[in-house]
């Protein structure tokens, strides 16, 4: 059962999952506009909503498009009965064999592992970041090559410590999660985001221990590592190492001049043709920086 994978939506995105995946592991594409449907496209015939019906019994489907289109494609495949077929993740080993629970609100970038046990809603995964087991996490947005580990959790709400005479929200919130409130307005702020609106925000190549707690409104920066069991309450510096509870800074994983060089690089940015070539010697930061300055310096005599 569930054999065949369908991505829903043959666009630009579409491609690159298929792209990520291979061509073995896709079975078709699927498409809303029937101008599509019948056609093939990177070697991919693209089906129509009939034919995904037909097959309902083998296929999965992964909407494989941005996420200002996957609300109202969701809301036409469960019309026509396959809610059920629909996948949070494309890829077959993690969807069949785990216990991964990835709502419809999770996009993923691409080649990306979710292990057993993990739980993402609302979520935003970057290009070759992994989530190890039983880590569950809301709203939170994760950069490219970060390394989530197990058993992580981000804190949602607020309660008052100073000032208030309780901490109950009866007294601060119109929520009524006690099926009553003593206010007509919201008093407090409950719940905190980023400058961009997540819970959560974790950089590029970050490296997040097991059982780390992130509270709400953090930033965590590029190249942060936060130690095992660590409280994670504030804001990281980039290339920083946090540990404890409250989680304190314990040194940087490099001298100044090299962070702003890999400040200035963003190597998770570059094209993956850059990373192959470059991979060998990210086992040590003095000879990345060699080859960078060498490559600009001839590529700056080749301009004058």
């Amino acid at each position: 059962m569930y054999d065949k994978l369908i991505l829903y939506g043959c666009g630009n995105l579409g491609f690159r999952w298929l792209n990520h995946l291979g061509e073995e592991s896709v079975y078709a594409f699927a498409d809303t506009d029937l101008k599509k449907a019948g056609q093939n496209i990177s070697g991919k015939r693209v089906l129509s909503i009939n034919e995904l019906i037909e097959m309902r019994d083998e296929i999965r489907i992964y909407i494989s498009t941005t996420e200002r289109y996957k609300k109202e494609i969701f809301r036409i495949l469960t019309e026509a009965g396959l809610s059920e077929n629909v996948v949070g993740i494309p890829y077959k080993d993690v969807y069949s064999d785990l216990n991964v629970q990835v709502d419809m609100g999770t996009m993923f970038e691409g080649r990306n592992t979710l292990l057993e046990g993990a739980d993402l809603r609302l979520c935003k995964l970057g290009y070759a970041s992994y989530i190890s087991a039983n880590t569950k996490l809301h709203n939170v947005k994760i950069g490219r090559y970060s390394s989530i580990g197990p058993n992580v959790r981000n804190i949602l709400g607020q309660h008052p410590t100073r000032k208030f005479v309780s901490t109950s929200p009866m007294f601060y919130s119109t929520q009524k999660t006690l099926r009553k409130s003593y206010v007509t307005h919201n008093i407090f702020e409950e719940y905190r985001y980023t400058e961009n609106g997540y819970s959560v925000e974790i950089g590029n190549d970050v490296w997040i221990g097991d059982g780390v707690t992130i509270m709400e409104g953090v930033t965590v920066a590029d190249g942060t590592i936060v130690a095992a069991g660590a409280n994670l309450v504030k804001d990281t510096e980039p290339y920083a190492i946090v540990g404890g509870n409250p989680a304190r800074f314990i040194r940087y994983r490099f001298n100044e001049d090299d962070i702003i060089f890999l400040k200035q690089l963003q190597w998770w940015n570059k094209p993956e043709t850059w990373i192959d070539e470059h991979a060998k010697y990210f086992n040590d930061i003095k000879k990345l920086i060699a080859v960078v300055k060498m490559e600009e310096k001839k590529s700056g005599e080749r301009g004058n």
